[in-house]
């Protein structure tokens, strides 16, 4: 997914900046941007792409602007290891323990074997 703001449509509420403080900015023109660590993305249409964590946040942020100017737009997947919620988790079944590489609940999900009704997972940031 991708994000940009269309400034001629921004009414400057700040909205986007309550629902993703790490996507948008408001600055001293009083109108809303789309930034990451490299500055801000003031051209028109430029796309910034969004962080696997963030899109729920986004996507309210987008839902939420009284101005209608924040674009959401399919693009390339934006997921690397950085922006991974778990990069391991150690599951419990029966006792067993298992150390397993995964860069989701999905992925630990699809992995677990037998039954998972007493599944104890400990799950850790790098």
């Amino acid at each position: 997914m991708q994000v940009w703001i269309d400034q001629d449509c921004c009414t400057g509420a700040g909205l986007c900046v309550d629902r993703c403080p790490e996507l948008f900015v408001v600055l001293e023109d009083g109108l809303g941007y789309v930034y990451d660590d490299g500055g801000v993305f003031s051209e028109p249409g430029r796309a910034r792409p969004i962080p696997a964590r963030h899109e729920d946040a986004a996507v309210d942020a987008a839902e939420h602007c009284p101005g209608e100017c924040i674009y959401i737009e399919a693009g390339p997947s934006s997921a690397s290891p950085d922006d991974t919620d778990i990069h391991d988790a150690e599951i419990v079944v029966d006792s067993t323990r298992r150390t397993i590489p995964s860069t989701s609940m999905l992925d630990v999900a699809a992995r677990l074997e037998g039954d998972a009704r007493n599944v104890v997972l400990a799950i850790g940031h790098r």
